[in-house]
């Protein structure tokens, strides 16, 4: 069965179990490939499908993580009152803010978006930091600690964001790398 990646393959994944994962190189870890979206992405990682599937995805192993690299993100267009609810329901503070194209041009709180009416681009703050792709978890980490931010978009070479990453998620995949080596018998890296 040949299943389609990004929001296509969590759109047609079958919820019996067959699945379009593809495992990796490193032990324990596998993908469901990102592709680039479709332009529902937002409403389909927010939708009770989507919640079907991460269950799914994480009852056969209680020490599975499921992480999600499309992030909830704002469009510049959304209206101000839309995002607040949003970001109401999600229980988020702040989000980041990209274009039609996914380019990342800034973030908002949910205090610059209270009692506001109009577009969330008229209320967007600039980032002073983001994240390359290619970035290992040890430079991310130490760039986040710098900066003071407990969470850092992930942009690729054209600036379109391709995830957010949190301290608390680098500090949990480097105590599992480790731990994964200790049983190994291999001493852990820290990164």
């Amino acid at each position: 069965m040949t299943v389609p990646a990004g929001a296509g393959a969590l759109r047609a994944a079958p919820l019996d179990g067959a699945s379009p994962i593809r495992p990796t190189a490193v032990p324990a870890l596998s993908f469901l490939p990102g592709g680039w979206g479709a332009a529902d992405s937002t409403e389909l990682l927010s939708s009770p499908r989507m919640a079907q599937i991460a269950m799914l995805l994480g009852r056969h192993d209680s020490r599975r993580i499921v992480v999600f690299d499309s992030p909830p993100l704002l469009q510049t267009t959304q209206q101000a009152e839309e995002a607040l609810a949003f970001m109401r329901e999600h229980e988020l503070g702040s989000i980041y803010v990209t274009d039609m194209d996914k380019h990342l041009k800034g973030y908002v709180t949910r205090r610059d978006l209270r009692g506001k009416s109009g577009q969330v681009d008229e209320f967007i703050a600039p980032v002073d930091s983001s994240i390359e792709l290619a970035t290992t978890l040890r430079d991310a980490l130490s760039e986040m600690l710098i900066m003071d931010y407990s969470t850092a978009c992930v942009v690729d070479n054209q600036k379109r964001v391709r995830g957010v990453m949190s301290i608390e998620m680098i500090q949990k995949t480097i105590a599992e790398s480790n731990a994964s080596m200790e049983e190994d018998g291999q001493e852990g890296s820290g990164g």
